[in-house]
């Protein structure tokens, strides 16, 4: 945190997988979450990106953890995500069947330190960090993240990064 705060969040790059390292990430969540059942959605073709695998990895690790914590009652967790090659952009997703996000809330969720208001917040553990250093990591890919979601119905989380240099 305090590297992305000085501005100095370092980004080794390389070409990144994203679906094998969403299904990496996939195989040990299936085994500490019983309850959900996990989907891949990726076309075949999907891209390499030129980006941090480790940074990436943090973002899918945090957003699929999310997902899990969010959506207690178990469900489908779906992370997919296409290419936009008009526009030169890998969209990426991780989807749950959760508790979902008021959207007065939704704007604030990237913010430091910010956590939604909910009986089910106050029985889950965090700081409010992870969505906030998943903005950081996205942004300095030359990226964007956002939400979509409707309470009782679920939340995505969606990141794009750009095909080529950073």
């Amino acid at each position: 945190m305090s590297r992305i705060q000085a501005g100095v969040l370092q980004l080794e790059l390389a070409d990144v997988d994203l679906p094998g390292l969403a299904g990496r990430l996939v195989e040990g969540f299936k085994l500490q979450s019983a309850q959900h059942t996990f989907e891949l959605d990726f076309p075949a073709d999907f891209p390499p990106a030129l980006a941090d695998q480790e940074r990436l990895r943090q973002v899918l690790n945090n957003l699929i953890s999310n997902a899990i914590k969010y959506a207690p009652d178990g469900g489908v967790i779906r992370i997919g995500g296409w290419l936009d090659a008009a526009r030169q952009l890998l969209t990426v997703y991780v989807a749950d069947q959760g508790i979902g996000i008021p959207s007065q809330e939704q704007e604030h969720l990237f913010q430091r330190f910010y956590r939604v208001d909910s009986s089910l917040r106050r029985k889950t553990q965090g700081a409010g960090l992870g969505l906030f250093l998943c903005k950081a990591i996205i942004e300095a890919h030359n990226g964007r993240i956002w939400v979509r979601s409707e309470p009782g119905k679920g939340s995505t989380f969606f990141f794009t990064l750009p095909l080529g240099a950073v």
